[in-house]
């Protein structure tokens, strides 16, 4: 998957990894004072941005292993992601 561009128009511009994506947004929610609210704002504020925008990669990476670690554990192996700018 790739980040659409900004302008809407042409080809997308940075690749998208699903995984550090979900990562990235569990990360947010990590963050202290953390809300609806507040991780709404900051989209709100950048429209293009993606989750992963807002936090280091190795924090986002560490983020999706834990995610991944506690689905297994769940028994649950197959799940889909959606990222917002990632598709038409």
């Amino acid at each position: 998957m790739f980040a659409a561009r900004p302008d809407g128009d042409g080809p997308a511009i940075n690749p998208i990894s699903p995984l550090r994506e979900l990562g990235a947004y569990e990360a947010l929610w990590l963050e202290k004072g953390a809300s609806f609210k507040t991780i709404a704002d900051r989209f709100a504020a950048d429209p293009t941005a993606m989750p992963s925008d807002f936090v280091e990669p190795s924090l986002a990476d560490r983020c999706a292993r834990e995610v991944l670690h506690k689905l297994k554990a769940a028994g649950i192996d197959r799940f889909g992601v959606r990222v917002n700018h990632a598709g038409f």
